[in-house]
C-alpha cells in the first residue's frame, strides 16, 4: 500500500514538475524524475518529527511552499506569493 502511494505521489509531482517548467514556472536545470524521488523521500513519513510536535496541516504547507522556493524560477516565486496572499482574503 505504502508503495502504491509513494508510486502515485511520485507521478503527480513529477507531472507537476515537467508541466512547471513548460510554464517557466520551475528551473529548467533541475531533474524532475529526481527532484520528485526526494519529494516522495522526504513526504513519506521518515522526517522523524513526532506528530504530538507539530500540526500535520502546518507540516505539509511550509514544506510545499519549503519545496516550491527551491525548485522555482523567480516568476514562480511570484505566483506562491500571489496563491499564499489569495488565502488570507
Amino acid at each position: 500500500m505504502q508503495q502504491l502511494h509513494s508510486s502515485h505521489i511520485y507521478h503527480y509531482i513529477l507531472d507537476n514538475i515537467n508541466r512547471g517548467i513548460k510554464k517557466g514556472l520551475y528551473r529548467s536545470e533541475i531533474n524532475p524524475a529526481l527532484i520528485a524521488r526526494i519529494y516522495v523521500a522526504n513526504t513519506s513519513g521518515q522526517l522523524g518529527i513526532p506528530v504530538a510536535e507539530t500540526n500535520l496541516e502546518e507540516m505539509v504547507r511550509e514544506y510545499t511552499i519549503y519545496h516550491i522556493h527551491g525548485i522555482a524560477t523567480e516568476r514562480g516565486i511570484a505566483c506562491l506569493q500571489d496563491y499564499l496572499e489569495s488565502l488570507h482574503d
